[in-house]
């Protein structure tokens, strides 16, 4: 059933995933990315949700639309539950989680201008 003023299909139903407010120069857009679906697997998927002028009057309507990368560029990070983003500049960056491997320790950037996922580049010490 569609949610009220939501339009196009829902990503499935999640737990454990990021859901982070892009900066205003990005529009009115939240990135959405990973967590564990009710069938117990470890997601990769990332979305972005328009959420319309909050400004008031509130105008448009607020919708999902899938992140599909070139994996030529970059492969999305693997998939996982419990890590942490934030925005840096014109990245998001995700960090750590838990895998169906175990937990994880790296650092993957999603640049919001190509939207294309990479890994930061040099060596990189890590907690």
């Amino acid at each position: 059933k569609p949610q009220e003023g939501l339009e196009g299909f829902t990503p499935d139903p999640r737990v454990n995933h990021t859901l982070t407010l892009l900066p205003k120069e990005y529009g009115f857009s939240l990135i959405m990315f990973g967590g564990r679906l009710n069938n117990g697997q470890h997601s990769s998927e990332t979305y972005r949700l328009d959420v319309g002028d909050l400004n008031p009057p509130r105008q448009g309507t607020w919708q999902w639309v899938e992140i599909i990368t070139n994996p030529a560029v970059g492969s999305p990070p693997a998939a996982r539950e419990g890590h942490s983003a934030e925005i840096f500049r014109n990245y998001l960056v995700i960090f750590g989680g838990l895998s169906a491997q175990g937990l994880m320790n790296d650092i993957q950037a999603l640049d919001l201008d190509s939207m294309e996922w990479q890994t930061p580049p040099g060596p990189c010490i890590t907690p």
